[in-house]
């Protein structure tokens, strides 16, 4: 068994329960508005032609032109107004239906078919994006356990290597307007030939540890299943035959591809393969 730390793993997903809850708070929000408009349609039990229709024109933030009808009606002798229920950049046909469906009871309370429409399409956008921003936050704590779990398995059935030479990489993600970084490594395979095996992005920000290495655990029989960090050990202690002797070949690479290595010398090598 070996002395894994997990935390960086972890860290990935420090602010996915917040994400998750915004999520779940939007997509309720965008339901409790949906079935409030439900209901007030259900109350519209009556109709009337409108004797005119206001398309107003105004303008959003981009100084482009926006539109929003106002309807006019008359319900026993009283005058009353509706309005449309939000704005859009074209005049539609329902803005210019004359239909005001109202609440017999209170005749103020009233809908148009473009409320009715505009209303549906923007609760049921709010509610799918809120959803979709929670499921992706389930589905992120869903890979970071079925990951941990894989590293797991490999703290038990794990072949250690310890000092290969690697050098940083961006992962094209951006966490506070820093770019996250992952560790690299050129791994040989008993055959001669190498594949590359990539680490979990650091959200941590580390580049380097003390000796200016990697230590790898792979399944041997799954090369695929694999843990890159900068300090793995056994906790019965190290093996000689734990530790890796690169090429100067390798090292001089891993020096001109990982400038941040400041405290990588040939010091530290030869103190750690000194086996």
């Amino acid at each position: 068994m070996y002395d894994i730390d997990l935390k960086n793993v972890k860290k990935g997903n420090s602010g996915v329960i917040f994400t998750i809850l915004m999520g779940l708070l939007f997509a309720g929000i965008g339901i409790g508005m949906f079935a409030s408009t439900f209901i007030k349609k259900n109350r519209m039990d009556s109709e009337v032609e409108a004797y005119k229709v206001d398309i107003n024109e105004h303008y959003d933030s981009d100084n482009g032109t926006m539109y929003s009808p106002t309807h006019f009606y008359v319900v026993d002798g009283v005058n009353y107004t509706c309005s449309g229920g939000g704005s859009t950049g074209s005049i539609t046909s329902s803005m210019r239906d004359e239909t005001v469906y109202y609440n017999s009871s209170d005749p103020s309370d009233c809908m148009t078919d473009y409320s009715k429409s505009t209303n549906n399409l923007f609760f049921i956008i709010f509610t799918l994006m809120g959803g979709l921003v929670a499921f992706l936050g389930f589905a992120s704590i869903v890979k970071t356990r079925k990951r941990i779990n894989k590293i797991k398995y490999l703290n038990q059935n794990g072949k250690l290597i310890k000092n290969l030479p690697y050098h940083m990489e961006d992962t094209n993600t951006r966490v506070n307007d820093r770019i996250i970084q992952r560790p690299v490594v050129d791994y040989k395979l008993p055959s001669g030939s190498s594949i590359k095996l990539y680490g979990d992005p650091r959200y941590d920000n580390k580049a380097c540890d003390q000796d200016g290495f990697v230590d790898l655990l792979i399944d041997p029989n799954d090369l695929n299943n694999y843990f890159i960090d900068f300090d793995i050990n056994r906790l019965s202690g190290n093996l000689g035959s734990d530790y890796y002797k690169p090429t100067e070949e390798e090292l001089a690479r891993m020096k001109n591809n990982n400038p941040n290595v400041a405290q990588f010398n040939n010091t530290n090598y030869n103190n750690n393969n000194r086996y």
